[in-house]
């Protein structure tokens, strides 16, 4: 596994001079002793492959290991309490997001799951009776496959031109959620999943914009984050799933005149239904 990408994020922050590199081929070399980096490295790719590792797999042995020697080398020659941020924030394999679970979360997922297996798509409304969901990702079995369901909302409005793509990401599992540099208007700013401990989705955050749009503030959303192994609607049908929400309270969903919104439910990236009830 390379970790070409992060060695050139580190590089751009100014923290990989000569003098970190070699602390980090003298501690690399050190871990892999009494074998050459070389060797090291070449026998633990036949040990991915020989567990059917991906090529691009983030958390397996050899990756952390370059880490481990990337920590070392950087954390405490770090020269302020920004760069070490910076360091660490790189480096990070984590998602740094807490679990939260609505209470209705398994019927959550059962409901539109129900959908999607019954081909009732264009029934399903994107809400309960306390929230209108904006944005929804999971990973969940259906048909002995996992699959990525998504919920986007977008919204219709007058003005197209100062609309941004409902697709665009933000930030990845493992950073803080944060917003876009895009200043168009979108309804959320929202996770690129990747491969993390903990989870690889982060619920979405509504965006300035859209808050001062239905005259409200971020305490009127809820953003959930939640998996399980057990069952999710009856005991013989057990699904495992890890899925995030962003919703905002039903009582604060209030558009302007000539405004609206509408939902794509999507699976593995393909457009299933675009739903306008909630």
């Amino acid at each position: 596994m390379s970790l070409s990408s992060t060695w050139e994020h580190l590089g751009s922050i100014g923290v990989l001079d000569d003098a970190a590199i070699q602390r980090f081929e003298s501690e690399l070399a050190q871990i892999c002793t009494p074998l050459s980096i070389t060797i090291a490295a070449e026998l633990e790719d036949k040990l991915a492959q020989g567990f059917r590792e991906a090529d691009a797999f983030p958390l397996g042995r050899w990756a952390m290991k370059l880490r481990y020697a990337l920590q070392i080398a950087l954390f405490a020659y770090s020269s302020s309490v920004e760069k070490l941020s910076q360091i660490e924030a790189a480096l990070r394999i984590y998602n740094p997001s807490s679990l939260v679970e609505p209470g209705n979360g398994r019927e959550i997922i059962a409901s539109l799951t129900e959908a999607i297996l019954k081909g009732r798509v264009q029934t399903y409304q994107p809400s309960d009776q306390n929230f209108i969901y904006l944005d929804f990702q999971c990973w969940i079995e259906l048909g002995m496959e996992v699959r990525r369901v998504e919920l986007i909302s977008f919204l219709i409005s007058p003005m197209p031109q100062a609309m941004r793509s409902p697709l665009t990401t933000s930030f990845t599992s493992t950073e803080l959620p944060h917003s876009g540099r895009d200043e168009r208007l979108a309804i959320c700013d929202r996770v690129q999943p990747v491969v993390a401990h903990f989870g690889s989705f982060t619920p979405a955050v509504a965006t300035p914009q859209f808050l001062q749009l239905i005259g409200v503030g971020q305490s009127a959303t809820g953003r959930f984050h939640w998996r399980d192994g057990g069952t999710v609607s009856s005991r013989p049908q057990s699904r495992r799933y890890e899925a995030s929400m962003l919703a905002v309270r039903r009582e604060a969903f209030i558009l302007p005149a000539g405004w609206s919104v509408n939902w794509a439910l999507r699976v593995d990236g393909e457009t299933l239904a675009i739903l306008d009830r909630y």
